[in-house]
């Protein structure tokens, strides 16, 4: 596997941000973003602070895994 350059801070900037459907207004909000090879996480609440990148493949492994277990 060849190691994909992360995304620029720019990228990061302009990418289209989600919150996700679990969040329930309060606290614990979480965004991502599909950037081509990577996937950014962050607090929705602090959309300017720091961002997880993640492989996508990575990240789409983790969305299937929590799918199939109880919440």
């Amino acid at each position: 596997m060849t190691a994909q350059p992360r995304p620029a801070a720019a990228t990061l900037t302009a990418a289209r941000w989600i919150t996700s459907s679990y969040s329930a207004g309060g606290n614990e909000c979480v965004s991502v973003a599909s950037l081509g090879t990577w996937a950014g996480i962050r607090d929705s609440m602090n959309p300017t602070g720091p961002a997880l990148l993640v492989p996508a493949d990575a990240f789409s492994a983790f969305l299937a895994y929590a799918r199939t277990e109880d919440s």
